[in-house]
Order: structure tokens, then sequence, then C-alpha cells
């Protein structure tokens, strides 16, 4: 049976650094309590007030914290692990170099709150509340963020890995470099974003809408891009090896020094991108438009395209070593400079501007 401590018998254990073992506080008022190096276990906090509360390098682990107010507490150096913070408000709170992992935060409240060097594994937090939030060099892995609210937040250094975020609002919210690998990002809009130097590897942004989004120097390697609609996008040394946008929309995108080696762009749509020193070795492209794409010095090689339309393209000083281009329309496009090779591939075609569709 747990032992039921006072606010007065708790704030002397947890101020000396003692261990608490299968207690309960539960519904009392401890505001501004102290803890520093305390460790609890099994202790129930449930519906406690901890405004205010600093915690340093103390560990909690089997804990409850249900409806507990945390409003305002200092996090620093601290552990929670295997516990339940149901309906918790976390608004205001300053933490630094602390860890959640296999908590239940389910409609926990983190509005307002400092968070850097935090680490958060395997936590819930449908429907928890990080508006207005400053998240600096802090991740989340494999955490439930369903419904979550990071509206006006500012995530800077942020890691999201392996979570679902097709539900997550994102309204106002700014990025700087965060990283969101193998995320789920389906159907998303988030068009006129930026997105500067952003992690996406193996990340799913299937029908996503981006355009306008400034992804430039951001890494797509092996993400899903299928139909998703890059339009006017900025992906300026973007790196999109292995990628697969196959129906994508990629019209007037900004892509000079971008890489798309080995990436399947079947279906997609190019037309007016600038692709000027960008790498496209060994993509494979069937019935891509890439009508008036500036291709100026890109790299082509080992690029097989089939039944692609070339038309008013620009492909001067482009590398088209290798390049397989299977009944091309080519309609005005120019090759002025470019580096054909290996001329029994059949592209002898691609050479020369065509006067007309063949």
């Amino acid at each position: 049976m747990a032992k039921l401590l006072t606010a007065e018998e708790l704030a002397l254990l947890a101020a000396d650094g003692e261990t608490i073992i299968d207690a309960t506080v539960a519904g009392q008022d401890l505001r501004g309590l102290r803890f520093a190096g305390t460790v609890c276990h099994g202790v129930d906090f449930s519906g406690c007030d901890l405004a205010e509360a600093s915690i340093s390098s103390a560990t909690f682990a089997d804990c409850r914290f249900d409806g507990v107010r945390f409003a305002g507490a200092r996090f620093d150096r601290a552990q929670f692990a295997d516990s339940s913070a149901r309906g918790a408000d976390f608004s205001a709170l300053q933490g630094k170099a602390s860890a959640f992992a296999n908590l239940d935060c389910a409609e926990a409240r983190f509005d307002g709150s400092r968070m850097e060097r935090m680490s958060l594994m395997k936590v819930g937090l449908p429907r928890a509340s990080f508006v207005g939030a400053v998240l600096r060099r802090t991740s989340f892995a494999e955490c439930d963020l369903t419904e979550a609210d990071f509206s006006d937040c500012h995530l800077e250094k942020v890691a999201i890995t392996k979570a679902d975020l097709r539900s997550v609002t994102l309204t106002n919210t700014r990025f700087a470099t965060i990283m969101l690998m193998d995320a789920m990002l389906d159907g998303m809009d988030l068009a006129g974003f930026g997105l500067r130097r952003c992690n996406f590897k193996g990340a799913s942004l299937v029908g996503a809408r981006l355009a306008g989004a400034d992804l430039s120097q951001s890494l797509l390697v092996e993400a899903n891009l299928t139909r998703a609609d890059l339009t006017g996008a900025d992906l300026g040394h973007a790196l999109c090896t292995d990628c697969d946008a196959r129906g994508a929309v990629l019209r007037g995108i900004k892509g000079s020094f971008s890489n798309w080696s080995r990436a399947t762009l079947d279906a997609a749509d190019f037309s007016g991108a600038t692709l000027r020193h960008a790498g496209l070795r060994k993509t494979k492209a069937a019935g891509t438009r890439f009508v008036g794409t500036d291709f100026g010095r890109a790299d082509l090689s080992g690029m097989v395209a089939t039944a692609c339309d070339f038309t008013s393209a620009r492909l001067d000083g482009a590398n088209l070593h290798l390049f397989g281009n299977e009944d091309p329309v080519m309609l005005g496009a120019t090759t002025a400079g470019s580096k054909p090779t290996e001329p029994h591939l059949a592209v002898a075609e691609l050479y020369q501007p065509q006067r007309g569709t063949r």
C-alpha cells in the first residue's frame, strides 16, 4: 500500500536527494518544490500543483502525473520513464537536457514552453498542444503525435523520426534545419513553408502540397514524393537521390545543383523547371514532361528516358554520356555543347534540335 506523504515531508526528502518509493502525494499543493537528485519510483502525484517547481538531476519512474500542473517549472537533466502524465499542464516549462521515455502525455499542454536538448522517446502525445513553444535540439523518436498542435511554434534542429504527422496542426510553424526522417507526411499542406536544410530521408510525402516551399539544401534521399505538388518550390542544392517522384508536379522548380541520381520520375512534370548543373545520373523517366526545362550543364549520364517530352528543353553543355532516350519529343530543344557518346544507344536524334514531333 502506498505511503501517504505530506507536502512538508516530501519537500524535505526531495531537497535532500532521497529515494522515494511507493508513496502518494496526490492532490497536494507542491508549488515551487525543489527536487535535487531525487529518485521517485511508484509515486502518485496525480492532481498536484507543481507550478514553478525546480527539478534537477532527478529521476521519476513508474509515477503518475495525471492532471498535474507543471506551469513555469524548470527541468534540468530530469528523467521521466514509464509514467503517466495525461492532461498534465507543462505550459511555460523551461526544459533543458531532460528525457521523457515511454510516457503517456495524451492531451498534455506544452504551450509557450522552452525546450532545449530534450529527448522524447516513445511518448504518447495525442492531442497535445505545443502552441507558441520554442524547441531547440530536441528529438521526438517514435512518438504518437496524432492531432498534436504545433501552431506558432519555432522548431530549430529538431528531429521527429518515425512519426505519423498527417493530423498535426502546423499553422504558422517555423522550421530551421529539422529532421523528419521516415516520417509520414502524406497529403499534408506545406505550401510556402520554409524547409531549408531539412532532412526528409525516407519520409513519405505522397500527395503532399509543397508548392512554393523552400527546400533548398534539403535531404530528400529515398523520400516518397509520388503525386506531390512542388510547383515553384526551391530545390537548389537539394539531395533527392533514390527518391520516388512518380506523377509529381515539379513545374517551375528552382533546382540548380540539385541531385536526382537513381530517382524514379515516371509521369512527373518538370515543365519550365531550372535544373542547371543538376545531377540526374541513372534516373528513370517514362512519360515525363520536361517541356522548356533548363538542363544547362546538367549530368544526365546513364539516364533512361522513355517517351518523354523535351519540347523546347535546353540541354546546352549537358553530359549525355550513355543517355538512353526512346521515342522522344524534341521540338525546339537545344543541345549546343552537350557531350554525346555511345551512339549505339539510339540517342542520335537528341544531338540536333528537331524540327517537328517525332
